[in-house]
């Protein structure tokens, strides 16, 4: 989960990350007048997004005056959002202005999380403003990397270590090593994923990160209450807003089939079969445990809001999940009139003759099944019927 960049400029001021000066503004005349708040020479007039977040225009123009300011923020402003998952159209509201040195040497910094050492890795490269994966693949063994103890947290014998490698001068370690003590500790205390610094430039004689994006563990969220509270503000995270009030996983993908499932391996092999009929999930939701019928119906909700959803399907393996809570769940929704599409539901485990039942005696038009295999042979059937006899 990612907030705007917005947000994450305003979260990291609070770990005294070297962030550029800017401020937001939601006019062009309020654009214009923030260069003389913020200072310097050139301005650079963001759209703020978050990383899925898409504009028509180039969401970052480079201006050499106030005016020039004004127009790019009248240019954005108003420009329609596309947002991947969600339904309906968006506007931008707001863009950021940052005051821009003269940069004379600019890197990418980039923390991870290596599952497979449990290590936190600091990645870094001269190609700065891409991404990781493009960085990787065009560098490969030029990318400086650094393996970082979670337990005794990255030492600054491991900082000059790493910048060195990445050829920075030996005058700039003090800095450099502050500002990225500064972003492991953020890192750490807000358990991210990842946190990417696509410019970490020098400008004249001072190191600013710019362009940051911090990714966060949805399961860590009820440790940090007031993450939770900022993806629900982040512009255009409505289907996020969802997830993250009832405690759910969801995923955007490209298939045509809503996919419901408690847990990720049950969601691997549900993707799998789905791929040996000829089909892909449109969005898939985890249900995690102790679901109740709310959440359900929350889920529900998220698979739906994909347009081009065509069938959904519920596989749920109910250990510490409970089968009718499940049914109820999809009972109320089918009830309230949420759904005009198939809906396929494989239950089986804690419960399950009494979620079966209640399916079965609603009256609510669902397919239920206690095979998987069953499950996805009805969903290519209606996927199939709904297009015609082609999926």
């Amino acid at each position: 989960m990612e907030l705007s960049e917005i947000q994450t400029v305003e979260l990291l001021r609070e770990y005294d990350v070297p962030l550029p000066i800017c401020g937001i503004a939601d006019s062009p005349d309020a654009a214009r007048d923030l260069c003389a708040e913020i200072g310097g020479r050139s301005w650079v007039v963001k759209a703020g997004l978050k990383p899925d977040e898409r504009v028509a225009l180039e969401p970052r123009i480079e201006c050499t005056s106030p005016d020039a300011v004004g127009r790019a923020a009248a240019a954005l402003l108003g420009q329609t959002i596309e947002v991947a998952g969600t339904e309906g159209e968006r506007v931008l509201e707001r863009v950021m202005v940052e005051s821009v040195g003269e940069v004379t040497a600019e890197w990418y910094l980039g923390l991870a999380l290596d599952r497979v050492s449990h290590r936190i890795v600091l990645l870094g490269s001269t190609l700065a403003g891409q991404a990781v994966g493009d960085i990787a693949r065009k560098a490969g063994s030029a990318v400086a990397r650094e393996s970082v103890d979670p337990f005794l947290g990255l030492q600054p014998f491991q900082s000059r270590r790493f910048f060195l490698a990445l050829g920075l001068p030996p005058e700039l370690l003090p800095a450099a090593t502050t500002a990225l003590a500064c972003l492991y500790r953020a890192f750490a205390d807000l358990e991210a994923t990842a946190v990417e610094v696509s410019r970490f430039n020098l400008e004249g004689s001072v190191l600013v990160a710019r362009d940051v994006t911090v990714l966060f563990d949805h399961g860590a969220f009820y440790r940090n209450p007031r993450l939770r509270g900022l993806i629900e503000q982040a512009d255009g995270s409505r289907l996020d807003a969802v997830a993250a009030e009832w405690d759910l996983r969801h995923v955007s993908m490209n298939g045509t089939v809503g996919v419901i499932v408690s847990g990720a391996g049950l969601g691997a092999a549900t993707t799998g079969l789905l791929a040996v009929a000829g089909l892909a999930p449109s969005g898939m939701v985890d249900l995690g445990t102790g679901a109740t019928a709310e959440a359900v119906m929350a889920a529900l909700r998220l698979v739906l809001a994909r347009p081009d959803v065509r069938c959904v399907l519920l596989n749920v393996f109910a250990g510490f999940n409970r089968c009718d809570h499940v049914a109820e769940g999809i009972v109320r929704t089918m009830k309230g009139g949420e759904v005009a599409l198939p809906i396929v539901v494989r239950l089986n485990g804690t419960k399950v003759r009494d979620g079966l039942s209640l399916l079965r005696e609603s009256g609510v038009a669902v397919s239920c099944t206690t095979s998987l295999d069953e499950a996805v042979a009805m969903v290519a059937d209606s996927c199939s019927d709904d297009l015609g006899g082609q999926r």
